[in-house]
């Protein structure tokens, strides 16, 4: 059996490895419906999101058990939308998840951005 500390440390090296090498672990474990140790990586990768912001909306977008993730993603582009705006992957988002994000009424940016960001994003489609 495996003792606390040890469990803590290896979701912390998965954790690690799912926030440096991408989100396709995470993908793995919805795929096969380990949800408590989905819990503890979102946990995770809220506390440590801090680069690849659009490719974690992107994944989190296509699962609909990454809740905490999706929210904590919402919550911090409503705050600071020039993270998504300014992204160099703005413009491969696709079109539900841009309309979705636009949607927000929080979203903390003036309407001058939105188009300015809209234009390149369709001007790249």
């Amino acid at each position: 059996m495996i003792n606390l500390k040890k469990k803590e440390k290896f979701i912390n090296y998965i954790c690690r490895f799912i926030y440096l090498q991408g989100l396709d672990v995470l993908n793995l474990l919805d795929d096969l419906d380990i949800h408590s140790l989905i819990t503890y990586i979102q946990e995770y990768l809220i506390e440590h999101q801090t680069e690849n912001s659009t490719g974690i909306h992107e994944i989190v977008y296509q699962h609909e058990s990454f809740t905490n993730l999706w929210n904590s993603c919402i919550e911090k582009i409503c705050k600071e939308p020039k993270i998504l705006f300014d992204s160099n992957n703005f413009i491969n988002l696709k079109t539900p998840l841009l309309e979705l994000l636009l949607k927000q009424d929080n979203l903390n940016i003036d309407e001058i951005e939105i188009l300015n960001g809209l234009l390149k994003w369709c001007f790249a489609q």
